[in-house]
């Protein structure tokens, strides 16, 4: 998989001194960051120009990589003592393998050897190596070597280096900063002014509002700068500079709400699926949404879950004196996402936010507004919601009230589960977030599923992401290759894949490489992302407001070059009405349901 990355952003501005990197320097110059900046194709941290090709190899190739699996079943079981001797053997034998020094270094990391281990750690970022081979815990790309390697010289007290490291790290795109102060490793750098500013630490001696508020402006800017991906691929960088300038010189005259409002849209305004805000989460500020939950269907806004449970059932006509359909252009325009489906799904947080409402002029008053809704009587009338936290950050559907259950909503609470389906002779298998769920990893639940589904009485497997807006990517590997393994398995039938707005992420990469490989019949709507799309998740804590942030800091290349399709586009389209829904049907199974029945 080729992950482009952003040119070097600080590279001019630390040549000719733009950049200072005092504590609150960016408070005073935040004119300083360019945002307007291309990705280029190859990682900095993977210059081979400097890498010479290997001069010899092992006398005894067969028993190296033997050796190298023994070291590896010892350092995934924590055993570095044994670990140690055979990975020192092999990297004389053969210095050409990034994966062998980083195992080296984390093993040198661990028998309290830093100096080695910064030696291994480098020599492994100079080569590049496989993140996940180890299954050791973290992902271990270069920008997370980096951070050891500041941890070690930090923990030798050797400061300079330490933030150097750090530094440079963060430059890579780390984008785990926030989890970075509390490292015990970094406790030598407490006090430290840079240390701080890297870190977004706030500085105590400011006690202004509005000063606050600019410094968490100026960090931002330098954040997006640093870590996204391609700032100004969807906006360009002049309009999102004036942004954040005006906002900026605006402080005193704005609420602590509108000002988090207005870095909400300017979020939007970066363009892509990964770059999400989070207004109700701050220390000194949260955004109190709507109690209630919203979904878009095909024939309308409607509420699925609120206060009132009298709501449900209701179709949204207006909010104050604007049409739900005003509302809705507005909010896709402002927050496009990686395409219209992910626009729609993640619409119903926004259509719960008033500040971010008032933000888009489609409210004159955040502070009073009032919705038109058809309740499930057909009587129209208006009502004031409540409003604090309800709803989760990634909007879903959830079982409605009053009818039976479908398949798809009976336990959307799981990360992932099975159920035989007798009458179709299929197995459906559903996908909710692809992360390892408390009592059973991924990988075990793939191999439960490959062993099901090879049994004489399955004859089509139907896997279901339609409430899967991603997670861990790494993690998808056992499952695919037992649908791989299905799919071109002659004595089986047909590889269902049900897919919707919220198909996303990790869970898009996932139906990318199914496309790619086997063809799967795709059920639903459209995906909510692109096969080769601005991803991954750099986040971001403002450090006055507490505000997160989440960034796309990568671009993820899964399909061909040229695939310049906006989404995976269903075989099968099937859309959901409010009437389907509230009867507790689901349109997209029963298709599925027509053409088993059809095929066999």
């Amino acid at each position: 998989m080729i992950r482009p990355t952003l040119i070097n952003l600080y590279r001019s501005a630390l040549a000719t001194g733009m950049l200072a990197l005092a504590a609150g320097s960016f408070a005073t110059n935040p004119q300083a960051i360019d945002l307007a900046k291309t990705p280029k194709l190859i990682n900095e941290t993977n210059d081979s120009s400097t890498q010479a090709a290997p001069s010899s190899f092992p006398k005894r190739p067969a028993d190296f990589y033997l050796r190298n699996q023994q070291a590896k079943r010892a350092l995934v079981s924590g055993h570095c003592q044994q670990a140690l001797p055979l990975l020192e053997r092999s990297v004389k034998e053969y210095a050409e393998d990034g994966n062998l020094w980083r195992a080296l270094a984390l093993c040198k990391a661990q028998l309290q050897q830093p100096d080695a281990a910064i030696d291994a750690f480098r020599k492994a970022i100079a080569l590049g190596a496989t993140p996940w081979d180890l299954n050791y815990g973290d992902s271990e790309h270069a920008n997370d070597m980096m951070i050891r390697i500041a941890m070690l010289y930090a923990g030798m007290g050797q400061k300079q280096k330490a933030l150097e490291w750090l530094e440079r790290g963060l430059r890579a795109r780390f984008d785990e900063r926030n989890t970075l102060a509390d490292k015990t490793e970094f406790n030598s750098l407490r006090s430290n002014a840079k240390f701080a500013h890297l870190l977004g630490l706030p500085d105590k001696k400011v006690t202004s509002r509005d000063e606050k508020w600019r410094r968490d402006i100026a960090f931002f800017r330098e954040q997006v700068a640093m870590l996204h991906v391609y700032p100004s691929h969807h906006t360009d960088a002049k309009k999102l500079d004036h942004m954040l300038s005006q906002l900026s010189a605006r402080v005193p005259q704005l609420s602590d709400e509108q000002i988090t409002a207005k870095l909400v849209r300017f979020v939007g305004a970066l363009g892509a699926g990964h770059d999400m805000f989070w207004p109700v989460e701050g220390k000194r500020v949260r955004l109190l949404p709507f109690a209630i939950k919203f979904y878009m269907f095909t024939d309308g806004l409607y509420i699925i879950d609120a206060y009132d449970p009298s709501l449900i059932g209701s179709r949204v006509e207006r909010f104050n004196n604007t049409p739900t359909e005003t509302v809705y252009q507005a909010i896709t325009k402002a927050f496009p996402g990686d395409n219209a489906m992910e626009a729609m799904w993640q619409s119903a947080r926004h259509f719960a936010q008033p500040y971010t409402l008032a933000e888009l002029g489609v409210i004159d008053d955040a502070k009073h507004v009032e919705l038109s809704i058809v309740d499930s009587s057909g009587h129209r009338r208006k009502i004031t919601p409540e409003r604090r936290p309800f709803t989760s950050f990634t909007p879903a559907l959830k079982a409605a009230p009053n009818c039976p259950t479908p398949l798809y909503l009976r336990d959307l609470h799981s990360n992932y589960w099975m159920s035989y389906q007798k009458n179709l002779r299929a197995l459906y298998v559903q996908l909710n977030e692809v992360q390892d769920a408390d009592n059973e990893s991924l990988a075990e639940f793939s191999s439960r599923v490959g062993k099901r589904a090879a049994k004489a009485d399955v004859r089509d497997l139907i896997l279901d992401l339609r409430h899967s807006p991603g997670g861990n990517g790494y993690l998808t590997r056992p499952l695919l290759r037992q649908l791989i393994h299905f799919a071109t398995d002659p004595g089986k039938g047909s590889l269902y894949v049900l897919i919707g707005r919220n198909t996303f992420s990790a869970s898009q990469n996932l139906i990318t490489d199914l496309d790619w490989i086997v063809s799967p019949i795709f059920v639903g709507e459209p995906s909510g992302s692109k096969p080769n799309a601005f991803s991954e998740s750099g986040h971001i804590t403002l450090p006055y407001s507490g505000l997160s942030s989440m960034l796309s800091s990568q671009f993820h290349q899964q399909s061909w070059p040229e695939d310049s399709r906006i989404w995976i586009s269903p075989d099968v389209p099937v859309g959901l009405s409010s009437t389907d829904y509230f009867a507790g049907r689901d349109p997209a199974m029963e298709a599925i349901t027509q053409l088993i029945k059809r095929e066999h």
